[in-house]
């Protein structure tokens, strides 16, 4: 004999699950924010001394600094909104890390390089799979399907 679960304990059990999850991720995506800003701020008093030979590599980066810590609070804002963010970011930060760890581990600053951002690698998938960002890509083609109906009944 079945049995009724009137209070449907397992869709609230799951429901709340899935909430807590995308709030840890957007937590996690949040620090990632305020770190890259923190390492804009850091990085203005090095463009400020930079000599004519590296003057556009540190304000690249610290541009880079800003541009990631906007990603990261849009991502921290609606996490399934944007299709293929969550996969660049965690692309670069990936080839960042595993650059700094062959190719250019020579250089000045691989190593620590190699460290923030194989974290911030780690921080960016962990905030992913909580989040389930990929449904952002299933979140996407229903959006074009309500613009394109919309559109033919106007």
């Amino acid at each position: 004999m079945q049995t009724t679960n009137p209070l449907n304990v397992r869709g609230l059990f799951l429901q709340d699950t899935r909430r807590t999850s995308l709030t840890m991720a957007r937590v996690l995506m949040v620090l990632a924010a305020v770190g890259a800003l923190a390492a804009a701020v850091s990085s203005l008093q090095v463009v400020r001394e930079a000599g004519p030979e590296t003057l556009v590599v540190e304000i690249w980066r610290f541009a880079g600094f800003i541009l990631f810590s906007d990603l990261f609070a849009l991502l921290a804002y609606r996490p399934l909104h944007y299709a293929g963010v969550w996969e660049m970011v965690i692309l670069n930060k990936l080839v960042l890390t595993i650059a700094a760890l062959t190719y250019a581990s020579g250089a000045n600053g691989a190593g620590e390089v190699a460290l923030v951002d194989g974290i911030l690698t780690g921080v960016l998938i962990t905030a992913y799979v909580l989040s389930r960002g990929w449904r952002a890509w299933s979140n996407q083609e229903s959006n074009t399907r309500i613009r394109r109906k919309e559109y033919a009944h106007s």
